[in-house]
């Protein structure tokens, strides 16, 4: 078989990986609205309410049910599946925050003059080479601290509400 005949299956194997690329790419753009929706939702009071009144109802039903394995069952199942599918759900809200993090301080340490530009893409490393980086700024703050360079870890004090930041004049009601 000559380039010829290799040809088509070339293009029909690309075509099936584009095909399969737009797939994900659907699925992805579907699940990760919901899963944060789904997660922002679970983490919430309506939530946690509904999870205790369907606990209480079915220890309600204990008594009327003389305890039977049924009634352990249902209360079994029903939360293993749900434990299940929510590991999945939070799991992935919570990878997409954290490359949602990563990504502004990476930012953020790009764009700050003097900043160690190698801190970019840490997550990267392993969590032994972490904890060495962890260990070497301890350390630089030790130092620093010795010398007399303490770091005040308290918020600027901010203007009065009526006072304007620049002049502390006072704002007009207007």
């Amino acid at each position: 078989m000559g380039k010829a005949a290799d040809t088509p299956r070339a293009a029909a194997a690309e075509a099936a990986v584009v095909a399969e690329a737009a797939k994900v790419h659907l699925l992805e753009s579907y699940f990760s609205p919901f899963s944060a929706r789904v997660s922002n939702w679970a983490g919430g009071h309506v939530a946690f309410a509904l999870a205790l009144v369907a606990v209480l109802v079915w220890a309600a039903f204990g008594p009327l049910t003389h305890y039977s394995d049924i009634w352990m069952l249902v209360i079994n199942t029903g939360t293993t599946i749900v434990t299940f599918l929510m590991v999945f759900i939070i799991q992935s809200s919570q990878n997409r925050d954290t490359r949602a993090l990563q990504v502004k301080i990476d930012e953020l340490i790009r764009a700050t003059r003097g900043a160690n530009n190698s801190l970019i893409d840490l997550e990267q490393l392993t969590p032994t080479e972490i904890g060495d980086l962890h260990q070497r700024y301890l350390t630089i703050a030790t130092k620093a601290r010795e010398m007399g360079l303490d770091f005040d870890g308290s918020t600027p004090a901010m203007a009065p509400a009526n006072k304007t930041p620049d002049t502390g004049s006072e704002r007009s009601a207007a």
